[in-house]
């Protein structure tokens, strides 16, 4: 999602807190919801049509990276304009359009008791509460000079629970622009709101990727500016810290048996 050499992941060791603390929010945001999109793909491809036998286990994660991509959606949406000094461009604000349904999912499920009394009086076909994720399998494609050309696709949808009725809630039908295989068109619906993954991330990983490049030629014209005034080189400005970005601390500790210990210090 967000690549490994980008600026974003070295912020220099002399950067404004407050901007160092926007950033590394967006770079560890980015990294969850890159595990979980990961994770939903390759559950998928791996259990292919054997879908419809997996485990609860398999299912409860599904579910459980799905939301996780809405939260991380909702705080990327809000924390991005941030470093952008509110300058909002064409794409950006696709995608703050796109995946604004995931702002709406992430306030509902903050208070889920006050929903269910007006949930449980509905009629209408609603999805379950923790909602469902449709996607597409493709099953057959043809290669011709023009290109590939789908023969066949699978819908999968997969609910959290009970539907009004137990009615079906189908997935949409397959955009035959749009496709990737083996498994593609990822949609997740939950409290009348509907994100579409593939597109919504598509449109970050963009984002993401220009806005990387637009802080990192700020970053460099800010040391230039610094250089003049400092005597330092544009790169001793430009270092990062000695410990960036996620490290790990291990302490070694060794238990000593307390009568060894005595005869020991005797």
């Amino acid at each position: 999602m967000l690549a490994k050499e980008s600026v974003l992941r070295r912020l220099p060791a002399n950067l404004d807190a407050a901007q160092r603390l926007r950033c590394e929010a967006i770079v560890f945001s980015a990294d969850v919801l890159d595990f979980a999109w990961s994770s939903i793909r390759e559950t998928t491809a791996r259990l292919g049509d054997k879908i419809i036998c997996s485990s609860e286990r398999e299912r409860t994660s599904l579910f459980a990276h799905a939301w996780t991509i809405v939260d991380q959606l909702h705080i990327l949406r809000t924390m991005i304009p941030r470093i952008t000094n509110g300058r909002i461009g064409s794409k950006l604000r696709s995608f703050c359009e796109l995946s604004e349904p995931a702002t709406h999912m992430r306030n509902k499920m903050d208070h889920p008791l006050g929903t269910l009394p007006n949930r449980a009086k509905q009629k209408s076909l609603q999805a379950p509460l923790f909602g469902v994720l449709s996607y597409v399998l493709i099953d057959k494609v043809k290669l011709t000079g023009d290109g590939p050309v789908l023969e066949a696709a699978t819908i999968f949808s997969i609910t959290s629970g009970s539907t009004q009725g137990n009615k079906t809630l189908l997935g949409p039908l397959p955009n035959c622009l749009q496709l990737a295989t083996p498994v593609c068109q990822f949609s997740f619906t939950a409290f009348d709101w509907t994100i579409e993954f593939d597109r919504v991330l598509e449109l970050l990983r963009q984002r993401l990727s220009n806005i990387s490049e637009q802080v990192e030629a700020s970053l460099c014209k800010q040391a230039e500016n610094a250089s003049t005034r400092s005597g330092l080189t544009v790169e001793e400005l430009m270092a990062p810290a000695p410990m960036h970005g996620n490290f790990i601390i291990a302490f070694d500790v060794d238990f000593v048996d307390p009568d060894e210990q005595d005869n020991t210090l005797k």
